[in-house]
């Protein structure tokens, strides 16, 4: 029997699948179903310790924090096969799991997101929640950048969950579940996401709810934390002109950190995003930039649409 339980959360991408079993014992004359979800449980932590085995610099401490959260971490997960002899009751699983966000929790290899320190972690309240969820919840927002767990950071943030068991669907076997989540830093506006999920069994569906709802407020406070200027480029044809210009403002402009390709238009035209903080502003690098000297391609600039776009003609 093969029963896909859930896909991986919009923005882990990075997540790549890891195989599991886990077996318990069916006490005589006893009820099977206790003993299949314990083997089901054991196969998501060895899925689990399958994918911790190959990262490299993580101390005994934090691999046991994130294996007693292993449920936050394998709530993607599909039954590959699901078996009894009477005696032993036998579950192999493949589980979706971000081995890249659980590395950057443990061992800190990417930089927070926007580069701005987000605020350490206060008080997570759950209503109608699983037992598990608020622990998961904390490993999860902290994965994400979204709070640290410890730190410096002076701003708090509180966390309010609120979850809905919507009952079984009985032709797919799956459990639903919606979590909504609410956080408030300050005297700043309340940020709010709700997402719907379906899962083996309801803990697992209110976990992949969670991910799914971090992942849509994750990408709602990366925006609100991009201080990067995009500027568009016109005609910006061929790349080696871009290139060149790339390398002039990084090097001649004082403030900008970094430059790099940000997309291009479906007119054709080059956005490059010019990362200087939140100090530097369109107007101020709009005129930095139209002092350039840049052999054979002098940049115009045709419009500062608002503090973080500039439209040029290269």
């Amino acid at each position: 029997m093969t029963l896909v339980v859930g896909l991986a959360a919009a923005g882990d991408a990075l997540a790549a699948p890891y195989a599991g079993a886990g077996q318990a014992a069916i006490p005589e004359g006893g009820d099977r179903v206790g003993p299949r979800r314990e083997a089901l449980v054991k196969a998501r932590k060895a899925a689990l310790e399958a994918a911790l085995g190959e990262l490299r610099g993580v101390d005994p401490a934090g691999r046991k924090r994130v294996l007693a959260s292993a449920s936050a971490w394998t709530s993607a997960y599909r039954v590959l096969k699901q078996s009894d002899d009477g005696a032993t009751a036998t579950v192999e699983v493949e589980v979706e799991i971000d081995l890249p966000r659980i590395e950057k929790l443990l061992v800190g290899v990417s930089a927070p997101v926007g580069g701005v320190v987000p605020p350490r972690l206060g008080e997570v309240r759950a209503e109608d929640c699983g037992d598990e969820l608020a622990a998961g919840a904390r490993e999860l927002m902290a994965a994400r950048d979204l709070a640290s767990l410890e730190g410096e950071a002076t701003a708090v943030m509180n966390v309010s969950l609120r979850c809905e068991a919507l009952g079984e669907v009985y032709q797919a076997r799956a459990h639903g579940s919606r979590v909504s989540i609410s956080t408030q830093v300050g005297a700043q506006p309340p940020l709010q996401s709700t997402a719907l999920a379906f899962a083996e069994d309801p803990s697992a569906a209110e976990l992949e709810a969670l991910r799914r709802a971090l992942a849509e407020l994750s990408e709602t406070v990366r925006q609100g934390r991009d201080t990067a200027i995009s500027l568009e480029i016109a005609a910006p044809w061929p790349a080696a002109r871009i290139r060149r210009l790339e390398r002039a403002i990084g090097s001649s402009i004082v403030g900008v950190r970094s430059v790099s390709l940000g997309g291009i238009t479906p007119q054709g035209a080059v956005i490059l995003r010019i990362d200087g903080g939140s100090t530097l502003v369109a107007q101020d690098l709009a005129m930095r930039m139209e002092a350039l000297r840049i052999p054979g391609a002098p940049l115009r600039i045709l419009e500062v649409r608002d503090a973080r776009r500039i439209a040029a003609t290269f």
